[in-house]
């Protein structure tokens, strides 16, 4: 029997996520995607955040995108905004992360705690839960975009059913 290694990848997310969602029942989710859409190796998160706005009745807070993204030059402003308007949230930031190793790229991480955003410009710990998706900077442009296309696609559902079976509220 083969295996569709798409639908394996979607149920680990959705595992390990769900099991880290039982921590946070009955609170508001927001998700911080950091990124920018015009660097390549830079834009997982604001793909994620566009496809999480076209979920129907989506009761979650989604920040970033293609259109608004969290960068270098406004990260800690929607920091402070962030913690100043959901004090209480469960936040997930979902984020690229720099690897040396080349072989570890287009890995999603799936983390059950806080994270360095964009550490590269910012060294404050932010989240609660944090999905990362391993960059590799020297390998060739157009695959790793179609591979963050790709990844981005595969986990927006899998949080949509998350939000379906409430376990994202």
């Amino acid at each position: 029997m083969k295996i569709n290694m798409q639908h394996y990848k979607s149920y680990i997310y959705y595992k390990q996520l769900s099991d880290i969602l039982q921590n946070y029942k009955n609170k508001e989710i927001v998700f911080f995607c950091a990124g920018n859409y015009k660097i390549w190796f830079d834009c997982f998160a604001p793909l994620v955040g566009e496809l999480l706005r076209l979920i129907p009745n989506n009761n979650c807070f989604v920040y970033g995108g293609t259109k608004f993204p969290i960068t270098a030059e406004n990260i800690t402003e929607y920091m402070d905004f962030i913690n100043a308007k959901h004090p209480n949230a469960c936040i997930i930031v979902i984020d690229n992360c720099i690897t040396l190793d080349a072989s570890e790229s287009g890995k999603v991480i799936i983390n059950p705690r806080t994270t360095k955003v964009a550490g590269l410009t910012n060294n404050r710990m932010f989240g609660d839960i944090s999905i990362l998706l391993k960059t590799y900077t020297k390998q060739d442009s157009y695959y790793f975009l179609k591979t963050q296309q790709t990844l981005a696609s595969m986990l927006v559902p899998v949080l949509q059913k998350l939000i379906n079976n409430r376990l994202i509220v």
